[in-house]
């Protein structure tokens, strides 16, 4: 069994992020990562202090190593998808996605961000469908029924699109970061 922080030292990280002190964020991970090498959140929050802070290179190798260490890590295949989306490797994006959501076929975030990688690749129908799941599964993911919303305006089904805006709107403001 792998050796684990303190909910008090994880915390020490995920709150300077949430609150977008990047540096201090990045700073308390590292100290973590000293101490608890093999610990894949550590590697995970990792990768997304270095995304946020625009280091897309520097962030790849933590999402792999929070992969490798933990494969079944659905959140951290999720965060690796979409930074592979963000620089354009389409395919390993995908293989992410496709690997988080077959381990959660629940997991909405990654249906969704499955979707906006297949919009990208232009394979709109494939993007709706994945959108429908995301929404299905939860029906009050704002920031799928935005997304939804505006592929359904591309493909000129503007009176879908605004039941779809509509409801996102009832579905309230789109979620916080959570680790």
């Amino acid at each position: 069994m792998t050796a684990r922080p303190s909910e008090e030292l994880i915390m020490s990280i995920v709150t300077p992020l949430q609150s977008g002190r990047l540096e201090e964020a990045l700073g308390a991970a590292r100290t973590v990562e000293a101490a608890y090498p093999d610990f894949p959140i550590t590697q995970n929050l990792i990768g997304i202090i270095l995304q946020v802070m625009g280091q897309l290179e520097d962030a790849l190798e933590p999402f792999q190593r929070a992969v490798a260490q933990r494969p079944d890590y659905v959140e951290a295949q999720n965060n690796l998808g979409v930074l592979l989306h963000r620089m354009d490797r389409h395919t390993e994006a995908a293989t992410h996605f496709l690997a988080a959501i077959d381990q959660r076929p629940d997991y909405a975030e990654a249906l969704n961000n499955l979707a906006l990688l297949m919009r990208d690749m232009k394979r709109e129908a494939d993007a709706m469908v994945l959108l429908s799941r995301a929404i299905d599964v939860s029906p009050g993911y704002t920031q799928a029924l935005i997304n939804k919303a505006d592929l359904l305006e591309k493909l000129g089904r503007m009176d879908e699109a605004a039941l779809c805006r509509q409801r996102a709107r009832l579905a309230g403001p789109a979620a916080k970061f959570s680790p």
